[in-house]
């Protein structure tokens, strides 16, 4: 990797689910207080009309990253450059 991508905080809408039996009221007295939105910190390695992925550990010498997370583009609410690319 020839350059440090930027550094990104991105606001992401999150769905809700339960893997249990429930009574529904509570379900729906749940889902309509929760607010489902999430922000993450990461190094921006990719940016489509699809996705976004970012990565938390980057490699200098290599092209690998570590604990990746990739967003689909319609829950992405928002992306903030905290910090521009740059040279190691």
């Amino acid at each position: 990797m020839n350059k440090v991508p930027p550094i990104v905080e991105v606001t992401w809408l999150d769905t809700l689910g339960w893997g249990t039996w429930g009574d529904v009221n509570d379900r729906k007295e749940k889902a309509r207080n929760d607010t489902y939105i999430h922000k993450s910190v990461g190094y921006l390695m990719e940016q489509t009309s699809k996705h976004v992925l970012i990565s938390q550990s980057i490699s200098r010498d290599t092209d690998n990253v570590d604990n990746s997370l990739s967003y689909p583009r319609r829950n992405v609410q928002r992306i903030t450059v905290l910090r521009k690319a740059s040279e190691w």
